[in-house]
């Protein structure tokens, strides 16, 4: 009942334009991808599952109200919660990183719609778990961050952003699938300042801050996807010495079909994505649902 609420709220949001956002109306998306993933200079095969769901959080906590019925209308923000699930074997050890980010539909801290409002990350190994979070205020990020490492530790601080050009790597796929209309034109480039998403900077041991990026849009190509091919617009961003390029289906929603970067990394999207409230279906017989989504052969 509290999704329904939620899932109203979120396209009320929306412009009439834009119907095809009746999709979230039968749950999340959500769509499985085989992976590699660039960790201790080799590249690991995994599975990546990205989530994306509309959600009603709090302006002011910033975090997922249990019932949006019962809050303060003046607190409450519409946003796509984008999650990135990625898991991996490295040697011996199982690797899980997920990433959330929630993005406002619309305006929001004087900053343009699909600005991330907060991004978190939690890790987990064999060794121990990190978690780290920004939450935005327009102007830059609190980071607070909990390692179990002794170097890093408990910790919290200010990232401020260069400028309203600024953009968060985390929060670009959510941008580039252009759910309320256009991001930048085809054939454009947009210089600006990105921050590099918290996983990857994580993997890199690099501090995390902004810096100098480009990010275009180009005409994509045919990808075959659940038997059948779809055309795609092809998005492609350089930071931090990176340089990472998406697929994103033409055709409304825009959904990710697949992305590489120069480091070898991959994701390869399995099935056609799946709409479903999975989280309401955690009986045993709704294990079937995984091998709809491609994350159970």
């Amino acid at each position: 009942m509290n999704y329904c609420i939620a899932c109203v709220l979120f396209l009320a949001a929306l412009t009439a334009a834009e119907q095809g956002f009746d999709v979230f109306k039968k749950g999340a998306e959500v769509t499985a991808y085989r992976t590699l993933q660039p960790c201790f200079g080799e590249l690991k095969e995994g599975m990546t599952v990205l989530i994306f769901n509309p959600e009603v959080i709090s302006r002011s906590t910033r975090l997922k109200f249990a019932d949006p019925a019962k809050a303060p209308k003046e607190d409450q923000v519409q946003v796509v919660c984008f999650s990135r699930n990625l898991k991996f074997r490295a040697g011996v050890e199982d690797y899980s990183a997920m990433t959330s980010v929630f993005s406002a539909t619309g305006f929001a801290l004087g900053r343009e719609p699909f600005y991330p409002l907060k991004i978190a990350l939690s890790v987990s190994d064999w060794s121990g778990s990190l978690y780290q979070h920004l939450v935005t205020d327009g102007k830059g990020a609190k980071r607070v961050l909990h390692s179990y490492i002794e170097t890093e530790g408990d910790k919290s601080d200010y990232l401020p952003e260069p400028g309203d050009d600024s953009y968060y790597e985390d929060d670009l796929p959510v941008l580039i699938r252009e759910l309320n209309g256009v991001f930048i034109k085809m054939g454009q480039k947009k210089e600006c300042r990105i921050m590099p998403c918290l996983w990857q900077s994580r993997v890199a041991g690099k501090p995390l801050a902004f810096e100098q990026g480009v990010i275009e849009k180009k005409k994509g190509r045919r990808i075959m996807v659940g038997g059948g091919i779809r055309s795609s617009t092809a998005w492609s961003w350089q930071v931090a010495g990176r340089t990472v390029e998406f697929q994103v289906d033409q055709n409304y929603p825009h959904c990710i079909l697949e992305w590489k970067d120069s480091e070898g990394g991959l994701g390869q999207i399995l099935r056609p994505p799946v709409y479903t409230p999975y989280w309401q279906e955690h009986l045993n017989k709704d294990m079937a649902l995984r091998k709809q989504i491609g994350v159970d052969k």
